[in-house]
């Protein structure tokens, strides 16, 4: 006897953790994952920003530098206010 399975249309997924552990970055980085096929289609193409987020990297001197992507269509972030 075979199973019929229907799949979810829809997954809701729960992230929680402290102010700057990199929950907006993450949801950023999923929607990027499934939105190109390869690395290279990413580069070339544009970057998906679901929610505003910040973070630090380090350059190749050893400096830290302050990374902004704001989402245009986030009505909640200023970006005056992501510095």
């Amino acid at each position: 006897m075979a199973v019929s399975v229907v799949p979810q249309e829809e997954i809701n997924i729960l992230l929680l953790s402290k102010t700057g552990a990199g929950k907006s970055t993450f949801i950023n980085a999923f929607a990027n994952y499934f939105k190109y096929n390869s690395l290279d289609d990413e580069i070339s193409g544009e970057i998906e920003v679901l929610i505003s987020c910040k973070f630090m990297i380090t350059d190749d001197d050893y400096k830290m530098k302050m990374i902004t992507i704001v989402s245009e269509d986030d009505e909640n972030e200023d970006e005056n206010k992501i510095t």
